[in-house]
């Protein structure tokens, strides 16, 4: 049995392996003292660690490794510079978004549900006062865009036509690895009952 780095328990997304190397270690533990007290050291019964490993790692490694795949493309960088400049900045001042999102790079409770529910309630927040302000500059005559939402939009584009342009093949690659990572998760990504959210049971 392989535990930590010699396992590669590392998290896809931030390089960090204390966490999982000791977790990884638990379950391990919990393997070997069921072969003592069975009196079981065939490969059959060692292989429950790598069946209860995956049951425990597997929903949120599958999420991060969507994340991994998304921030891959280069091209969206700016774009991905100003979501993270923005997240940090309202974390900062929220507590609660500090923890829920935070939990999207790694730690103990990854829950993409609660992720992606702030995420977007953010960005709807965005559009929404964005699209008032430009109402009311359309009604005051002074058609003054908000700057931050315009620049994130054209960041966006400009990521979506640099990517097309310098390489179409290496995108489409991407869109398919990434339409892929996304229907591999999509079996665990609303699941309430994460297991590293209960933990390791001692």
């Amino acid at each position: 049995m392989l535990i930590g780095d010699a396992g590669s328990f590392v998290d896809p997304m931030t390089g960090e392996g204390i966490t999982p190397g000791m977790e990884s270690a638990l379950i391990a533990a919990s393997t070997i003292v069921g072969s003592f007290e069975q009196g079981k050291f065939d490969a059959a019964f060692l292989s429950r660690f790598e069946r209860d490993f995956r049951r425990y790692f597997d929903p949120a490694m599958l999420y991060l490794d969507l994340c991994a795949a998304l921030l891959r493309n280069w091209h969206f960088r700016e774009f991905w510079l100003r979501a993270g400049l923005r997240g940090f900045a309202e974390a900062n001042a929220d507590p609660v978004l500090a923890r829920i999102a935070g939990s999207t790079f790694g730690g103990l409770e990854v829950r993409p549900s609660l992720v992606l529910a702030q995420v977007w309630s953010r960005i709807f927040g965005d559009l929404s006062e964005g699209g008032a302000q430009i109402f009311l500059s359309f009604l005051s005559g002074r058609f003054d865009r908000p700057a931050r939402l315009i620049g994130d939009f054209g960041a966006w584009q400009r990521g979506w036509w640099t990517s097309l342009i310098d390489d179409p093949l290496w995108t489409a690659s991407w869109l398919a690895d990434v339409a892929k990572k996304a229907t591999s998760v999509q079996a665990t990504l609303w699941a309430s009952d994460n297991p590293r959210v209960r933990g390791i049971p001692l």
